[in-house]
């Protein structure tokens, strides 16, 4: 599924429409989740091979802009109603 968020609100953007293809996804590295949130939790930790014309400064950047898009939708959400359980 492809489709569009406005990355300052978090809203959908409906232009262009979402569609849907069959697709390939070509990682520039692998993190496990506790990788990925120590990267966001600024600790030192040792990277994965990077491949490509990849920075780990260009990776963080995008992994802290997908953490605040993600900030972003869950507070829409919470304010559409959505129900927070606790663990």
């Amino acid at each position: 599924a492809f489709f569009r968020r406005d990355v300052a609100t978090g809203n959908l953007v409906q232009d262009p429409k979402p569609w849907f293809a069959k697709t390939v996804i070509r990682s520039c590295c692998r993190f496990s989740y506790e990788e990925a949130q120590d990267v966001l939790d600024g600790k030192e930790l040792e990277w994965p091979s990077v491949e490509g014309n990849h920075t780990k400064e260009e990776i963080t950047k995008d992994l802290m802009d997908l953490l605040d898009v993600c900030g972003k939708i869950r507070h829409l959400r919470f304010d559409g109603g959505a129900l927070k359980l606790d663990q």
